[in-house]
């Protein structure tokens, strides 16, 4: 729930599809009114998204950046920013995704994603608040080498996972589940045999070389493992229930240990939200997880 004026920005539509993307968004708001929206200063929606937001970044401080990204394209992206002696969010649309938010009988279902997309996004802004309003370091300089170097990972497995148990209940008709359950299974296949190879040769003491061969493959089970597991533990069902074929070839692959873990340690964390961030070793047990995916 938020109180404060949200400047809108729009550019890019028509007049009338400026305003009902208004109007949705609205609509968005009225539903979604349970979601912490306090520092939600701005709301762009630009057809030079990758100028305004270069511009933004080179006008202020990013501390986080949060994006929806589809087919190797960034729709969406929330930014905070240092504002004064607190913080302030932006969210920027592409006007091309935002037309999406056009409801009319041609295009049910990419409104009806549209809509969970924003809902996603929105959850990262309420996400960001709660850890904001922690006011802890969580990379203070007597944490180790290991988990400083696999914090950046963590903090985008749980921004993820996060967001989408957050917003699950707008993806209870929307194909995203069952897309990031198809997509994990071929990663799981695609990946096996590099990994093992990479893995295979480098030194068991990682260093920063070790890691960076392997992250650009390992990163990337554990970041739509983490997509997932939102929607899975946000919906309370198990993933035999939304497929059971998908379910038994995971389980049987190299991927199930490492999965069964990951959704226990998320779960744990989210089990004291966000209460859990005002500890500094929220994310000790997830960064040893990940490293021990990096030595298996």
């Amino acid at each position: 729930m938020f109180t404060q004026d949200v400047k809108i920005s729009i550019n890019g539509l028509e007049k009338e599809q400026a305003n009902q993307v208004i109007n949705s968004f609205l609509y968005i708001f009225n539903i979604f009114n349970s979601l912490d929206l306090r520092r939600f200063s701005s709301l762009i929606v630009s057809d030079k998204f990758d100028k305004d937001v270069k511009q933004i970044s080179l006008d202020n401080q990013v501390i986080m950046k949060n994006k929806f990204t589809e087919k190797n394209n960034t729709h969406a992206l929330v930014l905070t920013i240092k504002k004064d002696n607190d913080f302030e969010t932006i969210l920027i649309l592409k006007s091309s995704f935002a037309i999406n938010l056009l409801k009319n009988e041609s295009n049910v279902m990419r409104y009806r994603d549209a809509i969970h997309i924003i809902h996603h996004e929105l959850a990262h802004i309420h996400d960001n608040n709660k850890k904001i309003d922690s006011r802890v370091n969580l990379l203070l300089t007597k944490r180790s080498f290991l988990i400083q170097t696999f914090y950046p990972i963590c903090e985008l497995t749980w921004s993820e996972y996060i967001a989408n148990f957050i917003s699950s209940s707008s993806a209870k008709k929307s194909i995203y589940p069952l897309v990031m359950a198809k997509r994990l299974l071929s990663q799981i296949k695609s990946k096996e045999k590099i990994i093992k190879e990479i893995i295979g040769s480098v030194d068991k003491n990682l260093g920063k070389e070790e890691i960076e061969k392997i992250s650009l493959h390992i990163n990337v089970l554990i970041k739509t493992s983490s997509y997932l597991l939102g929607y899975l533990h946000g919906l309370k069902i198990s993933l035999a229930q939304l497929d059971s074929s998908l379910d038994k070839e995971i389980k049987k692959s190299y991927f199930k240990k490492t999965w069964d873990n990951l959704s226990y340690e998320l779960y744990s964390i989210r089990k004291d939200y966000p209460d859990c961030f005002r500890n500094e070793t929220v994310f000790d047990s997830l960064s040893l997880l990940i490293e021990s995916m990096y030595k298996r």
